[in-house]
């Protein structure tokens, strides 16, 4: 019975994982869409603080470590385009799961003092809410 079990277990283990694996793409937590976000007075986000103007927003892994990127953008409203301005800004945040894919990117604000607070933001297409 042993040496029985002591075959099966190889054919075993990657149907197993295989399995596994299947249904965390299925249901798994999505991460990594853009945003675009407009600071509109001085922001701060994190230990980062922001001037106003248009930032795009993407979440990052690397290792344990999870962050969003901020980069500043500056749009040519006569080409159609935009392009990045100055360099990115790491900010570093938690996430919780939602219930559902987002439909629609939304950021939450609070006031303090003279300068707003970045406190979380959903980005559509993802199924978490960064928390700052």
């Amino acid at each position: 019975m042993k040496r029985r079990m002591y075959l099966l277990l190889p054919l075993l283990l990657p149907g197993a994982l295989f399995v596994t694996l299947g249904a965390w793409a299925s249901g798994g937590i999505r991460v990594g869409k853009t945003a675009s976000v407009t600071f509109s007075q001085e922001t701060q986000v994190g230990n980062v603080m922001f001037q106003p103007g248009d930032y795009t927003v993407r979440h990052r892994v690397v290792g344990t470590e999870r962050y969003m990127v901020f980069q500043r953008t500056d749009e040519n409203y006569y080409a159609g385009t935009s392009q990045d301005v100055g360099k990115p800004q790491r900010v570093e945040c938690r996430m919780e799961p939602l219930g559902s894919k987002v439909s629609q990117t939304t950021a939450i604000f609070e006031p303090e003092g003279s300068v707003e607070k970045l406190k979380k933001i959903e980005i559509a297409g993802e199924n978490v809410e960064h928390l700052f």
